[in-house]
């Protein structure tokens, strides 16, 4: 246990415990609630980009960044609130694929340690973590395919045959989140790299050992827009 520092797990743990209980009654509830809290999130998170990008020494690259976050935000929020229109609690499922791969890739990355993955951008990274942030959400799809994907009921569907019929794909459901989990650590590195180049640990403090906004949803906001993009593109269907 060495690996771990305790006072920052001990904060990480308190802080979930406070916040997962408020964030899942609001996104099960919906309406009113789901739309305020992703709001203040959204306003947070436009809050903290825009107090990284001043700090970048280039022109050029606060002008990328700066038109980056005017499109990639927006657009991933929108992405994520969509999911909700779609089916069921997908957005609670991509919710939960996420927060699987950073607990798993935190743990893994830990306890076997090994190879940095990009020093240069995130440190504390390691191939490991990044092998456990795509085994997380695979193993959570496994696990719970049945809850978010139940078999449809054909005695309440006119074009339905047959007793029961599924038209979502275990296997590539199971493949998908690895794939989130795989694009999560990518909208990752990219907060990270702004804060390489910000010059800044966390993009905030509003959470005890979790650090801003952006720090907690930086792997949420990509794995939004292409979870959004597979659904309405029927990549989770079967063949």
């Amino acid at each position: 246990m060495s690996r771990f520092n305790i006072k920052s797990l001990q904060k990480r743990i308190l802080s979930a415990v406070v916040l997962v209980p408020i964030v899942l009654w609001a996104f099960y509830v919906q309406g009113w609630p789901f739309l305020i809290l992703v709001g203040l999130f959204f306003i947070a998170a436009a809050y903290e980009w825009a107090l990284l990008v001043p700090k970048f020494k280039g022109l050029g690259e606060k002008a990328v960044f700066s038109m980056l976050g005017l499109l990639y935000l927006p657009a991933a929020f929108l992405a994520y609130i969509s999911l909700s229109e779609f089916s069921g609690y997908l957005h609670i499922l991509l919710l939960l694929l996420i927060w699987s791969s950073d607990v798993l890739a935190y743990f893994t990355g830990k306890i076997v340690g090994g190879p940095k993955l990009l020093a240069r951008i995130s440190p504390n990274k390691t191939w490991a973590g990044f092998v456990g942030a795509i085994l997380g959400p695979a193993i959570l799809m496994a696990l719970s395919y049945t809850v978010f994907f139940p078999d449809i009921d054909c005695t309440l569907v006119d074009s339905c045959e047959g007793t029961a019929d599924n038209p979502h794909s275990y296997w590539k459901l199971c493949v998908l989140a690895g794939f989130i989990g795989l694009v999560g650590q990518i909208g990752d590195l990219l907060v990270s790299f702004m804060k390489r180049k910000a010059g800044v640990k966390d993009t905030g403090t509003i959470f005890p050992g979790h650090g801003g906004v952006l720090d907690r949803i930086d792997s949420m906001l990509l794995a939004s827009l292409f979870f959004a993009f597979a659904y309405m593109t029927g990549l989770t269907l079967k063949l």
